[in-house]
């Protein structure tokens, strides 16, 4: 799977920063940057969280490609 996350960040439709970002899912702000650059898979609870908070669908967060 494919991060996208940065793609929607960069956008500029985000109202929250990194740092709250992390803090509201309850994470590091260095495991959020691992995840956004696509060295992390989160589990599938946080994906949901992360799609909820950045207003979009879990599809919008990921592209699949297959190996």
């Amino acid at each position: 799977m494919k991060s996208v996350i940065a793609a929607i960040e960069d956008e500029g439709n985000v109202k929250i920063n990194r740092q709250e970002l992390a803090a509201t899912l309850d994470i590091t702000p260095v495991y959020l940057s691992n995840i956004i650059s696509g060295k992390k898979v989160p589990n599938t609870e946080l994906v949901f969280k992360l799609a909820k908070i950045l207003e979009r669908k879990v599809d919008d967060l990921y592209i699949y490609e297959e190996e």
